[in-house]
């Protein structure tokens, strides 16, 4: 009985999946989401923007940043935030403002493990939370 539960154990360690936090450009943030890894069992909430391409271009004739329309975007200010970006293009943002965080709006389903919760009357259950 032991050896099946370390076994059922095992296998539930084996499919858990990791939720992780990455770092991409505005324009591959939609294909960053929908990367699994290299084990297909990553699923990304949020993507950290890389600064060196949200901040203003040096070429005086093009100096417009595209937003994507699939995730949240959240501006900051001078490392403060200061509330969501709308899709589409966007004049070049200077360096003390930019593009902090985008966030999935997807519904995200993952595999944990199960919990052991009290009840009022001290008594251990057990709980699958996914």
């Amino acid at each position: 009985r032991c050896l099946s539960m370390a076994l059922r154990m095992n296998e539930l360690e084996s499919t858990r999946t990791r939720l992780v936090q990455r770092r991409s450009t505005l324009a591959k943030a939609n294909a960053v989401f929908t990367d699994t890894g290299p084990d297909g069992r990553e699923v990304c909430l949020v993507v950290v923007a890389d600064q060196s391409a949200t901040s203003c271009c040096c070429c005086p004739c093009v100096c417009m940043t595209s937003v994507p329309s699939g995730p949240y975007i959240l501006r900051q200010e001078f490392g403060a935030y200061r509330g969501e970006m709308s899709p589409g293009m966007h004049l070049c943002l200077p360096s003390w403002k930019g593009v902090s965080y985008m966030v999935t709006k997807q519904l995200i389903t993952f595999n944990a493990l199960s919990q052991n919760c009290p009840t009022r009357d001290n008594v251990y259950v057990n709980i699958n939370i996914s």
